[in-house]
Parts: structure tokens; C-alpha cells; sequence
């Protein structure tokens, strides 16, 4: 049963890359583990924080890198949104694959959208989409690593 878990906990933290908190998810497999008593407390809240870390990591990766190359919140949260309906609409297309490509596409498209329309430039708006989907990317390999790594601590103290 032990493994049935370790591999739903898996699906869980690879089902970022789609834009769903598969991490937040993935804390199912754990908390199973700890109420039938094959994972202690300690090591559940230690999975719990580092999942709190890397929701906070990603988070601040988009923001962070778009405030430094001058985004407006506007523009990052018009990335974070079209990167979720995208990634929402897209799924269905080779089987779940597109909602990958939907979610880093949307990121993209959000901010390069509302930079044309506000900025009315066409170079700015794509430097500027550009720098959306590098946070995202990079926020999402942030998290999707300390997913793995509460994978690696279900397994070891579980």
C-alpha cells in the first residue's frame, strides 16, 4: 500500500507542470501515512513545510522576476490567469499534454496581451511575455523539485 501511495503522491507533484497545486495534493499520501501510523508527525509537518515553501517559491519566482524587469501586478496577474484558463481549456488535447503547453502559453500570452494593450508596443510586450514564462517555468521546477524531495522523505521516514 505503502508504494500504491508513493506513486499517487508522484502523479500528485508531476500534475504542476499542468497548473493544478499537485503538491498541496500530493500531502494526501503523507497524511494516510501518519493516521495509519507508518509516518511520524515531525516528518509529516517537515513535508508540509517544504510544500508551504515551494507554493510560496513559485509564487514569488512570477512576481519577483516580473517586478525586476518592470511588470505591473496587472500584467502578472493577467499571466497567472490566462496561464490557468489555458492550462484548463488546452488539457483535453493529447491526452493532458496541452494543458502543459496551455499553462506555459497562457503565462506567456497574459502578459504579452496586456502589455500590447497598454504599452501599445509590440517588442516591449513580447520581452515582457517572455519574462512571464521564464518565471513561470522556473517557479514550476522550483516547486515540482521540493515535491520530489517530499517524495524522498515519504519514502525514507514513511
Amino acid at each position: 500500500m505503502k508504494i500504491a501511495l508513493l506513486i499517487l503522491q508522484f502523479i500528485f507533484v508531476l500534475s504542476n507542470f499542468v497548473g493544478i497545486p499537485g503538491n498541496i495534493f500530493s500531502l494526501i499520501c503523507p497524511l494516510i501515512l501518519l493516521i495509519w501510523g507508518n509516518l511520524t508527525l515531525k516528518y509529516f509537518l517537515i513535508i508540509v513545510v517544504i510544500i508551504g515553501i515551494g507554493e510560496i517559491l513559485e509564487f514569488l519566482s512570477t512576481y519577483i522576476s516580473g517586478k525586476y524587469f518592470g511588470l505591473d501586478k496587472k500584467s502578472i496577474y493577467f499571466s497567472i490567469g490566462f496561464a490557468i484558463i489555458l492550462g484548463i481549456i488546452m488539457a483535453p488535447i493529447l491526452f493532458g499534454i496541452g494543458a502543459i503547453i496551455g499553462t506555459f502559453l497562457g503565462a506567456f500570452l497574459g502578459t504579452f496581451l496586456y502589455e500590447i494593450f497598454t504599452t501599445k508596443k509590440i517588442l516591449l510586450s513580447l520581452k515582457r511575455g517572455l519574462i512571464s514564462l521564464t518565471g513561470k517555468i522556473t517557479g514550476t521546477l522550483i516547486k515540482i523539485s521540493l515535491g520530489l524531495t517530499s517524495i524522498y522523505i515519504t519514502y525514507l521516514f514513511g
